[in-house]
């Protein structure tokens, strides 16, 4: 498969997901009706913070791909970087979830790790 293809899929991907995850996760949060107001503020912050995080990673990505190409060492490099902070996210993810019952939130690792893959595979070969 051709590694531009894998890159400009994961890079469109975060940065679509990461950001309506932003605008989404205000109604999620709110959704914790246990928790205290201070607590919901916190993890507000967490997720906006976390999926902020995503579509950088995306944009620069992206931005990368399409002013330097992905044969060039330092694109490389980005997408291996890439790669790594997204399995991290991705187990961190896993633990931290496991208590939530919804569907969605536990297909976040998944996806973390789906495009994870991407940008490794394209890095590589």
């Amino acid at each position: 498969m051709n590694s531009e293809f894998l890159i400009y899929a994961a890079s469109l991907s975060l940065l679509f997901w990461g950001l309506m995850r932003v605008f989404f996760s205000y109604t999620a949060v709110r959704s914790y009706s246990e928790r205290t107001n201070e607590s919901r503020l916190l993890m507000d912050f967490e997720v906006t913070a976390e999926n902020l995080g995503i579509s950088f990673i995306g944009l620069l990505s992206l931005g990368v791909t399409l002013f330097t190409g992905t044969n060039k060492t330092g694109s490389i490099v980005v997408y291996l970087l890439a790669g790594v902070v997204l399995i991290f996210l991705a187990v961190w993810s896993m633990f931290s979830i496991t208590k939530d019952s919804k569907f969605l939130v536990k297909m976040c690792p998944l996806i973390k790790l789906t495009l994870a893959s991407f940008y490794i595979w394209a890095a590589l070969f």
